[in-house]
């Protein structure tokens, strides 16, 4: 398999894991979600989602989230994170749920930011759906890579790929 069909493959069973979880239904009922990051610009390689729920009020949304999430017994792990009395460079000052969960026998991680607004998480998003298929291959071969050399999204995250092709 080469690594636009492994990318794909990676694509295929984010979105069955996610209809299975039937996470975008169980946070709708705490504001907007959204798909983003590798999975909404097609840019797979990593058992990893990104979502957003656009909400007036991140903190009880997150919190109530936290408590159905953790109550449907879905997750092998539900992780909540406070980044507005915690705040941490990179991050937005608001709060994430992560979830992680094996799916396809891959160890999974679902991560949830709660926020007010989106910032240019869509214009960015917009702009890698719309790079040419060359540079696309590219970011592909960048998160293989990072991946087969033991890196994680950690030591080079995806946004850093990104901006590569975006500047």
């Amino acid at each position: 398999m080469n690594h636009l069909q492994y990318s794909q493959k990676v694509k295929h069973d984010a979105e069955g894991l996610l209809a299975e979880t039937n996470l975008l239904g169980i946070y709708s009922q705490f504001g907007e979600v959204y798909i983003v990051g590798s999975l909404a610009a097609d840019l797979m390689w990593d058992p990893d989602i990104d979502l957003l729920v656009i909400t007036e009020n991140p903190e009880e949304s997150a919190k109530k989230a936290l408590e159905r999430v953790v109550s449907l017994n879905l997750f092998q792990k539900v992780e909540f994170g406070d980044f507005k009395n915690f705040p941490r460079k990179n991050r937005p000052r608001s709060f994430i749920l992560n979830t992680r969960k094996t799916f396809n026998d891959v160890s999974w991680e679902i991560e949830t930011w709660f926020l007010t607004e989106p910032g240019d998480r869509f214009e960015t998003l917009e702009k890698l759906k719309a790079l040419p298929i060359d540079s696309r291959e590219e970011i592909i071969l960048k998160k293989k890579d990072r991946s087969e050399s033991g890196g994680s999204k950690h030591d080079l995250s995806s946004w850093e790929i990104y901006q590569e092709f975006l500047n």
